[in-house]
């Protein structure tokens, strides 16, 4: 198996998200990051053209715990936090990050996963810039579509 995630936004329910190449957010908002576990050994192709990753959603052993850091150069910042499963009944294989006003992230960290099932632990990073965390002043772009007539 080799481990990976999706980042889901405008998560409703199991059947009903998207899933994106990047989930962006300023610093002190409360946010909940959600992933959906991944195998990229199956179907390891993805959506090049909108930067998403391959795989097959990844089930997770009942009971299994996956963890995060989110790593910045400044030590100070890291945060380490462990992840609830979102719909343990309907889909373990979705699990949701808690990002706390307080926490002091900012910019691009770097999101290491450990998943542990019994003693069987597995980890993956996700590529860098997959979460972007802006300052109050910052501005991050957002693209609006605009129908012009030449």
């Amino acid at each position: 198996m080799l481990l990976s995630a999706k980042i889901l936004d405008q998560v409703a329910d199991v059947n009903h998200f998207h899933v994106v190449p990047v989930q962006k957010w300023y610093m002190g908002d409360t946010v909940t990051v959600y992933l959906q576990l991944v195998d990229l050994s199956q179907r390891p192709w993805g959506d090049s053209y909108r930067g998403l990753p391959g795989g097959l959603r990844y089930v997770p052993a009942a009971g299994a715990t996956l963890t995060a850091f989110l790593n910045l150069l400044d030590d100070s910042r890291k945060v380490t936090r462990a992840l609830t499963q979102a719909f343990p009944t309907q889909d373990p294989s979705i699990w949701a990050l808690a990002i706390l006003p307080t926490d002091t992230l900012r910019g691009s960290p770097e999101v290491q996963l450990t998943l542990l099932e019994g003693v069987q632990q597995t980890t993956c990073t996700l590529p860098r810039g997959s979460i972007a965390i802006y300052d109050i002043g910052d501005i991050y772009e957002t693209v609006v579509p605009t129908n012009t007539v030449a």
